[in-house]
């Protein structure tokens, strides 16, 4: 019977090390949204502005960043604040084939967090690149 529990944990830890893995990957993609969100905008206001530089939309690309993982942030904190929203899924079945241990809310909750660390390198090499000129 032990033996049992020992391999469904293991393949819970396993499924759940995927998804994350899976939630890591798709933050990789989703962050190509506010990084050329980010960019057009930078170079819009440069221009109108006479003053262009790459700090200028580095400094675009990580607000724009920041905004829309803390925007699924606030999507997660207001789901886990009204559980009615933690229900299974009306496509449970095409969801299980990408993530087979999160829910919706765990994943966009990861997502948004990996997306706010990659807006925080990008705001610690804007630093560093700032007190090398």
């Amino acid at each position: 019977m032990k033996e049992v529990i020992k391999e469904n944990a293991k393949n819970t830890f396993k499924d759940r090390l995927i998804d994350f893995n899976s939630c890591f990957i798709l933050s990789l993609k989703v962050s190509l949204i506010p990084i050329i969100i980010g960019i057009i905008v930078g170079i819009i206001v440069g221009l109108v502005k006479k003053d262009l530089t790459y700090l200028n939309v580095l400094y675009w690309v990580y607000a724009f960043a920041t905004y829309i993982s803390c925007l699924g942030l606030v999507i997660c904190a207001i789901a886990f604040m009204s559980p009615k929203h933690m229900e299974k899924l009306n496509h449970q079945k095409q969801w299980e084939r990408y993530f087979k241990v999160f829910g919706l809310i765990k994943v966009i909750g990861y997502t948004s967090t990996f997306i706010l660390i990659y807006s925080l390198i990008l705001d610690i090499i804007i630093f560093y690149l700032k007190h090398s000129i």
